[in-house]
């Protein structure tokens, strides 16, 4: 008998033993292939959620953009007016006659032009139940009917895209002006010198004689009118 228990109790602990090698081999595997530990206190942080729902938040479209890069909605070459319609309550220190005077200056007058129609979709893009008579709406009124956005997102890209479209006026008139040959300034001073000398008979019986075309003959002859001072 006692030897029968001494063979049970060495068979047990032999399947213990390898049982204890079996869950030693397991977690050595599960240690091999688990995650980095900066990725699992990651995903344990209270923030981690947050965190990407923000930038999920950052990179999605707002429910204005979608609409005015809409080719349905507003057309290509009025999304420039579009968005500068919508900066007046919404972009700090904004001023639309300094983008009407750049448009100017850049030969681009149309691209600011805001108009009935444009004020009318944003009008009906904030409340589609809006009723008015069309026909009779003035422009004014319409603008006026259009409040500040109360989305982040919207405030946001209105600020970025006429940030963009400022940019673009200012290079426009940059390379515009820089191909145009710089003009004489006269200033006030130096007009009222021109008109004193020109009563002066002397100095405008030479101005006009400077000013004759000389006749086939004389080019010919290579001769030219000369002006001579007394």
């Amino acid at each position: 008998n006692n030897n029968n228990n001494n063979d049970n109790e060495i068979a047990n602990n032999n399947e213990e033993i390898s049982d204890n090698n079996a869950n030693n081999g397991e977690i050595a595997a599960n240690s091999n292939t688990a995650a980095p530990y900066s990725s699992i206190m990651a995903r344990l942080s209270p923030y981690a959620g947050d965190l990407e729902e923000e930038e999920e938040d950052a990179n999605t479209p707002g429910e204005l953009q979608l609409f005015v890069e809409d080719d349905s909605k507003v057309a290509p070459n009025n999304r420039f007016a579009y968005c500068l319609m919508l900066g007046k309550h919404n972009v700090p220190d904004f001023d639309i006659d300094e983008f009407i005077d750049l448009a100017g200056r850049a030969g681009k007058k149309s691209a600011v032009r805001i108009t009935k129609q444009m004020a009318l979709s944003e009008v009906k893009r904030r409340n589609p139940r809006t009723k008015f008579n069309k026909n009779n709406a003035k422009l004014d009124s319409l603008l006026n009917m259009i409040l500040p956005l109360d989305e982040e997102t919207d405030i946001a890209y209105i600020t970025k895209k006429v940030a963009e479209m400022k940019a673009t006026l200012l290079t426009t008139i940059a390379e515009k002006e820089g191909d145009a040959a710089p003009a004489a300034y006269l200033t006030p001073l130096d007009r009222l010198r021109w008109v004193g000398l020109h009563q002066r008979d002397d100095v405008l019986a030479l101005f006009q004689k400077s000013q004759e075309a000389p006749t086939r003959e004389q080019l010919d002859a290579g001769e030219t009118p000369s002006v001579t001072s007394s």
